[in-house]
């Protein structure tokens, strides 16, 4: 199940300085899965990749 939009704003109205994304899939086509849309909503709130794929995303 994909994080509720909600989380992560309140994570960056409370001050939060960065996200991290993960995948639990149980297929390996599903990998990454929903990681586009999550990416889009985590800059939405001003969160930005670090250096490498595998870096916190931070404000």
């Amino acid at each position: 199940m994909p994080l509720h939009t909600d989380v992560v704003r309140w994570w960056h109205e409370v001050g939060g300085d960065a996200v991290a994304f993960g995948s639990d899939a149980h297929e390996p086509t599903l990998v990454g899965h929903g990681f586009d849309e999550a990416a889009a909503m985590a800059e939405s709130y001003g969160f930005r990749p670090g250096r490498t794929a595998h870096d916190l995303w931070r404000q």
